[in-house]
């Protein structure tokens, strides 16, 4: 997420510059001035290092980020991402103590922590938040379908209801009812408090989720006529609850 909720945008420090503006303008300057210095100074000390001192390092400080950030009950992916933050921040310590970042001890890795912290919270540790995820779709449909989903074939013709807040629509079809989610509904309130794109993700898993277009599907709205971009969801999620 672009916002570290300290007031400052994506940043958490303006580091004594007046506003956020100012630092991301010194910071693309910067980048373009110094660009390529640090990693070749980093890759000549990279090169200096015995093998075997620097995989034990790494080992040693992968196994304390692990078991300082990675939960016990995490699966295999949320593992393997944490392997990935880890070895950024121990690439950025070994820069730190080289003389290469002018950070503090300490600062790399703990950035590391933060950002999987930050990626953790979207993504979920597992296959329980998936199905916690996908039971707040399956209620979200549940309390919505008579009073925010329009009916566009079967009944449609005696639909006398008048709805506030429409949420999508909702077609009768052989295999069962399809309910098109609009994109915004989907995206801030089906999936409130979870990553949108990982609950589309784990609905797709279960074959509860129709497409036609990446995750979502595209179909004439019958209310404005126009192309529109939904989350078609199958009556398949109420199947064994």
């Amino acid at each position: 997420p672009a916002d570290a909720e300290k007031g400052f945008g994506l940043f958490e420090d303006l580091h004594e510059m007046d506003s956020a503006k100012a630092l991301a303008d010194h910071l693309q300057q910067a980048s373009k001035r110094y660009f390529g210095t640090p990693i070749r100074a980093f890759i000549k000390e990279l090169v200096t290092q015995p093998e075997s001192d620097l995989m034990t390092a790494w080992r040693n400080v992968k196994a304390e980020f692990l078991t300082t950030n990675l939960p016990a009950d995490a699966k295999e992916e949320a593992g393997r991402v944490a392997d990935y933050f880890a070895l950024v921040g121990f690439a950025g310590e070994m820069a730190t103590e080289a003389e290469i970042t002018g950070w503090n001890e300490g600062d790399a890795i703990n950035a590391a922590s933060q950002m999987f912290k930050e990626w953790l919270a979207g993504r979920g540790t597992g296959s329980s938040d998936e199905d916690a995820a996908i039971q707040q779709v399956r209620k979200f449909i549940q309390e919505n379908q008579d009073a925010r989903f329009r009916k566009i074939n079967g009944d449609a013709s005696n639909d006398v209801r008048t709805l506030q807040q429409i949420a999508g629509c909702r077609e009768d079809t052989e295999d069962g009812t399809i309910y098109y989610i609009s994109k915004d509904v989907f995206q801030i309130e089906a999936c409130k408090g979870y990553d949108w794109k990982s609950v589309a993700k784990a609905l797709d898993s279960k074959n509860f989720l129709i497409k036609n277009h990446g995750y979502q599907y595209k179909r004439r709205d019958p209310e404005s006529k126009a192309m529109s971009a939904f989350y078609a969801i199958s009556s398949a999620i109420f199947e064994g609850e």
